[in-house]
């Protein structure tokens, strides 16, 4: 049995679930998303800011979905919140969300800089 590592803020064991118990592939899906969504956030807020409101909602769901994936369960609800006020037009908790997720995503990032 692998040696499951321990991440704050990351369900580690069901995001290895996910994938079958593959270690390996975890690990590089972890190390890919500090890559990969870094800027997630800017872009996201960019979007908002050019009014492009279904660009500003497929991001926050692909962000939703992968965070999902690697078990980083309150990130990936941030991401739903968000993403359901962008869909309800709900344009006066747009602020709030978009920081709460920011939080949520640096602390991550942050998290697995040291993994």
């Amino acid at each position: 049995k692998p040696l499951i590592p321990k991440i704050a803020g990351v369900d580690t064991v069901r995001g290895l679930e996910r994938l079958g118990g593959n270690l390996e592939l975890y690990m590089r899906l972890l190390r890919m998303f500090r890559v990969d969504y870094a800027h997630a956030v800017k872009d996201i807020r960019s979007a908002v800011q050019k009014n492009d409101m279904e660009l500003a909602r497929r991001l926050v769901h692909t962000l939703k979905g992968v965070a999902a994936q690697i078990g980083a369960q309150a990130l990936s609800e941030s991401a739903r919140l968000l993403e359901m006020g962008i869909a309800r037009g709900e344009i006066v908790y747009l602020q709030d969300r978009l920081d709460t997720l920011e939080n949520d995503l640096s602390t991550l990032l942050k998290i697995l800089s040291q993994v």
